[in-house]
């Protein structure tokens, strides 16, 4: 994946859906060190932007979840960043990227810096950007959000990716849904959650 500048574009600003997330110190410090030090784009995935798509929230949460194309000399670069501005912060290791944990020192719990698959990114994934806590963040399509989800082996994603199609059915593109899920080649297990809720795709 190419490094892009975040200031070069010039995606659509999207209104706040009415979940709005507590101001995080911590969250909008990590984002500007990776638009501005970093010059990397900066992608909102997970439940807050299931959300801001227009998911009525069914489930609290104390996390952020971002995608960021990284090297790692850059991951190892926000790392430290964290290190030196939280004394007390601590990384985890994850399958699909790293853990940030700022518990108790801060009002953010937890945020979660994810690799995924180039084979859903694209384009529209930079057609609209949101503002949270005076940064923006680019806010990808529901369709590849549920398909991240789709992809997570968490019983909680996969609960997550049920309630959205049974309470947001009308504002996913079900033909395109399918077309990125056979993409990634989980169109079968989407379909088995989609039956498991009852929901008729």
């Amino acid at each position: 994946m190419s490094k892009k500048n975040h200031l070069k574009s010039s995606p659509k600003k999207k209104k706040r859906n009415t979940y709005t997330p507590y101001y995080s110190e911590e969250f909008r410090d990590v984002v500007k060190f990776i638009q501005n030090k970093l010059k990397k784009n900066v992608y909102l995935i997970g439940i807050r932007a299931m959300y801001e798509r227009g998911v009525p929230a069914y489930r609290l949460t104390e996390d952020f979840d971002i995608h960021t194309p990284l090297t790692k000399e850059e991951r190892d670069e926000i790392i430290d960043y964290v290190r030196d501005h939280y004394k007390k912060a601590k990384h985890v290791w994850r399958k699909f990227g790293f853990g940030l944990d700022f518990y108790p020192i801060g009002r953010l719990h937890h945020m979660d810096v994810n690799i995924i698959s180039p084979l859903i990114f694209d384009s529209s994934w930079e057609e609209e950007e949101v503002e949270i806590n005076g940064v923006n963040i680019f806010l990808p399509p529901l369709e590849d959000l549920i398909i991240l989800k789709v992809l997570s082996p968490r019983k909680k994603d996969q609960k997550d990716v049920g309630v959205a199609l049974r309470l947001a059915l009308k504002k996913i593109n079900i033909d395109l849904l399918l077309r990125k899920a056979e993409k990634v080649r989980v169109e079968a297990k989407l379909k088995r959650l989609a039956k498991k809720y009852q929901v008729d795709i």
